[in-house]
């Protein structure tokens, strides 16, 4: 069983980058939802569709099945990946079918 000692509670100290956590960006369609998240440090853009060819200097990855999309979320757990890309951001996987 764990002591329990209420005088030795530390305050919760909040990390000031977004690492570890899962943001979802919600909004109208082309309110800038991809264009807030390729701001986002070494990212990636798994692209279901193609508008990000008005946002430059996106790092996109045009997925056209979901066998595809299977296939990179593979390759994103190699080390060399993980070192490269730090914000894997998904846009519009309603658009492929299984």
């Amino acid at each position: 069983m764990n002591n329990i000692d209420l005088l030795n509670i530390q305050p919760h100290q909040v990390s000031r980058d977004l690492r570890g956590y899962s943001v979802f960006l919600y909004g109208d369609p082309k309110s800038g939802k991809t264009t807030i998240a390729t701001k986002f440090p070494r990212h990636l853009l798994l692209a279901f569709e193609k508008g990000y060819n008005a946002i430059p200097g996106a790092m996109a990855m045009p997925i056209n099945s979901w066998a595809e999309f299977k296939k990179v979320l593979k390759q994103l757990k190699e080390p060399e990946v993980k070192q490269k890309f730090e914000t894997v951001i998904i846009d519009t996987a309603n658009v492929c079918r299984v």
